[in-house]
């Protein structure tokens, strides 16, 4: 007698609650699969707009053309874009945003490292000692250089 007093929801509600519950954890993972992809998507975006200035940057200076020249010439923003030239041996040859360049090898940087392996490579948010801020790397290896941009995300 004791579980005809306790009260149960029938049948049919149990049945609506499951398959609501279900739906909505759909939906939330639907949600984070769709965020995971926009945001992979405006990475690779990213990164295909930088390796385009990167092949420029690459062809100027096969061409003789200083760093500094290719800079001025350029009519497009550059905000907080940061540009460094690396020789293959790692050591860091030209940028635009600092008086001293580093000492640092940066071929142990994954960015780096990767162009050197397979040609280009990118880096969605990585932390900048030099400056202090958070950058979207993008880096395109050369004949003669690795060509690196930064730019804030």
């Amino acid at each position: 007698m004791a579980t005809a007093s306790r009260r149960r929801l029938p049948y049919h509600w149990r049945l609506f609650l499951l398959l609501l519950a279900f739906s909505w954890a759909l939906v939330a993972c639907f949600i984070v699969f769709q965020y995971g992809r926009e945001k992979q998507f405006k990475a690779e975006r990213l990164d295909t707009r930088l390796q385009l200035f990167n092949l420029r940057m690459l062809d100027a200076l096969a061409d003789g053309a200083t760093p500094e020249e290719f800079i001025a010439a350029r009519d497009e923003p550059f905000g907080d874009l940061r540009v460094t030239i690396v020789g293959l041996d790692g050591r860091v040859l030209f940028d635009n945003s600092l008086d001293t360049l580093p000492a640092a090898n940066h071929l142990d940087r994954p960015e780096v490292a990767e162009a050197a392996a397979r040609g280009t490579g990118y880096t969605i948010r990585r932390h900048s000692e030099s400056t202090d801020r958070n950058y979207f790397y993008s880096a395109m290896r050369g004949d003669r250089y690795i060509c690196l941009l930064y730019t804030s995300d």
